[in-house]
């Protein structure tokens, strides 16, 4: 099993990694990219929600 200590810094890195694919830059610090993916992602499920409901 996985600690939560690794897994929230494979959360991390991953939220780094898709914030340079998405914005083509690195983030300022690891807090930029976190509060950017949750933005990100928040965006995604209200276009989704938008749809079931079309």
């Amino acid at each position: 099993m996985m600690s939560d200590e690794r897994w929230e810094q494979l959360a991390i890195e991953g939220a780094i990694h898709n914030f340079i694919i998405i914005n083509g830059r690195k983030p300022a610090d690891e807090d930029e990219a976190v509060k950017w993916q949750r933005v990100f992602i928040g965006e995604i499920m209200a276009e989704m929600e938008e749809k079931v409901h079309e």
